[in-house]
């Protein structure tokens, strides 16, 4: 993995080589390892702009990502050489919003992601205001962004299964990390489901910690989604109508996560391919 770079237009890029450990059995990047590189960037660039773990970790604030939005042209392939690149949008009150794309080797964009990030107080676990931690950090808007992801609703019925936090699936935050919830989903279908990779695009709310050896409930439901209306305003593509208004018509997967209270730890809407 090469170093950061200051590139154009206050964005910071790295390049990266796609390993065989980054890949599921059909030589695509798995979703889970891209969601974490793209962390990874993310961090980075925070603490290249001034905000080092002694600023966070260090004084007990934990980084976390609350909503992810991930958006593909294509699958990314075993072996293939992309370029991250990312920026910080304007904060939200206590949020970090945050953007990146993803560049093929001949310099084309191939993805696009949006994400909220907030800092919690590793010992209350409750959100610590920017005001307290210092921790303000100046966005930018560049031309078309990917849409900041959305509020989601919990899938009404469906499918169901159950499986138990791991240890080895346990981050330094003491809760199961996000990328996780990735692989539980791609877990749910059969192997040839990922022969030409899983999703197009995919939105991701995290909105409780799942703590080692919790039992969650998986629920989940693939439909077709209708056309959004033609007099529709941007205003009301929220949820599912944001994600297929790209592609109308196009299956739809909703999953949700429940805890053993039947608390939503985490929610999922995604076009699949």
């Amino acid at each position: 993995m090469d170093a950061l770079q200051k590139s154009s237009g206050g964005c910071f890029s790295r390049s990266v080589r796609i390993r065989s450990s980054d890949t599921d059995m059909y030589r695509h990047l798995r979703m889970s390892r891209l969601s974490a590189l793209l962390q990874e960037i993310s961090i980075a660039h925070t603490e290249a702009l001034g905000f080092p773990r002694e600023t966070t970790l260090d004084r007990g604030l934990l980084w976390v990502i609350t909503r992810l939005h991930i958006r593909l042209s294509r699958p990314i392939l075993y072996d293939e050489t992309i370029r991250l690149e990312t920026w910080p949008e304007p904060m939200i009150h206590m949020v970090y919003p945050r953007g990146c794309r993803i560049l093929d080797e001949k310099d084309e964009c191939i993805g696009q992601s949006s994400a909220l990030w907030t800092i919690i107080d590793g010992a209350s676990r409750r959100i610590a205001l920017p005001a307290r931690t210092g921790i303000l950090i100046p966005g930018i808007h560049l031309e078309n962004e990917l849409p900041l992801p959305e509020g989601l609703s919990v899938p009404d019925g469906g499918e169901s299964a159950c499986r138990t936090a791991a240890y080895s699936e346990i981050d330094l935050n003491g809760h199961v990390n996000n990328t996780r919830y990735f692989d539980w989903i791609d877990d749910l279908f059969d192997p040839q489901a990922h022969r030409k990779g899983l999703y197009r695009e995919i939105q991701m709310n995290f909105l409780h910690e799942i703590t080692p050896g919790a039992a969650v409930r998986l629920v989940w439901k693939t439909e077709k989604e209708a056309p959004a209306p033609e007099n529709a305003g941007a205003a009301e593509n929220t949820g599912a109508a944001a994600l297929s208004a790209c592609a109308p018509g196009a299956r739809i997967l909703r999953v949700c996560g429940f805890t053993e209270e039947s608390q939503a730890a985490f929610a999922a809407e995604a076009v699949m391919r």
